[in-house]
């Protein structure tokens, strides 16, 4: 970078003709890669002999130089210095030259900056990534808790050093009777572990809940119900149920599930939704 900056500030020099030969060939060979100091010594070069046919040329003032470099530079100490303007311009094309210059030196102050600042930049993007991937996997962990939850069925607080094995007793799918929810379905599984028997149940396609009101499922025998618990449903229409039998025993023969104004309900009240 810094060689780069060194070759560009050779322009001045090179189309005013004072460079000495060696610092000209650098600069000439410079020029096939460098397309800005390419244009601008091609412009540089067809005013400046436009001009030199048609004035006088003066000599500048002895404090020119320092007030072109205090008024680009006025506390910078630390930043790169900008290189001297030739002894000799053209009276009109100084300010030609000067524009020119501080285009470059605009150009030179931009790139020592993100130099200067990139590594805290990148830095700061780094730890703002990180934290968002510990953000994003800490609710990876807690929805997964949270599935584990309601798919695993409950167990026993104590647990015996060799557990039973969970073992399906029924598997019990149903279907949409209801022509507002026609996509609506579910599957129950009836699951025994010893002496204990649950009721796992999983939904889709069912209408989202309003205020208060929830879905019940039943157990029916002979014509009577039993609640097996309620649940409510995402903004997919999913829902899921884990209900643990206080009477292993209890018989039934088929499964409906309601929409209930409330959760509190003991014989339905609602109309029912699904059913085997």
């Amino acid at each position: 970078m810094d060689h780069r900056n060194d070759e560009c500030s050779l322009l001045i020099a090179y189309v005013a003709g004072e460079c000495g030969e060696e610092d000209r060939v650098r600069f000439e060979r410079h020029l096939l890669y460098c397309l800005a100091c390419r244009q601008e010594a091609r412009e540089l070069k067809q005013v400046w002999t436009a001009l030199a046919l048609q004035a006088e040329e003066e000599e500048v003032p002895a404090d020119l130089k320092t007030q072109v470099i205090s008024s680009l530079f006025p506390d910078e100490q630390t930043e790169p210095k900008p290189e001297p303007i030739p002894a000799l311009v053209p009276a009109f094309q100084l300010s030609r030259v000067e524009t020119a210059r501080r285009r470059k030196e605009e150009r030179r102050r931009a790139r020592w900056k993100w130099e200067r600042y990139a590594p805290r930049f990148y830095k700061s993007a780094s730890v703002l990534l990180i934290g968002a991937l510990l953000v994003s996997l800490s609710g990876n962990v807690k929805m997964h808790e949270q599935l584990t939850a309601v798919r695993e069925p409950s167990r026993p607080a104590v647990v015996a050093a060799h557990p039973v094995p969970t073992q399906v007793i029924k598997i019990y799918n149903l279907k949409s009777t209801d022509a507002s929810m026609d996509t609506a379905e579910g599957t129950v599984w009836l699951l025994r572990q010893g002496a204990e028997v649950e009721i796992v149940g999983s939904f889709a396609g069912l209408a989202a809940n309003q205020a208060g009101d929830a879905y019940q499922v039943w157990l029916i025998h002979e014509g009577e119900r039993q609640s097996a618990g309620t649940f409510q449903v995402d903004a997919l229409g999913r829902g899921a149920i884990a209900y643990h039998m206080d009477s292993p025993d209890l018989p039934f023969d088929s499964i409906d599930i309601t929409l209930e104004p409330d959760s509190h309900g003991s014989v339905p009240r609602g109309k029912t939704v699904l059913g085997t």
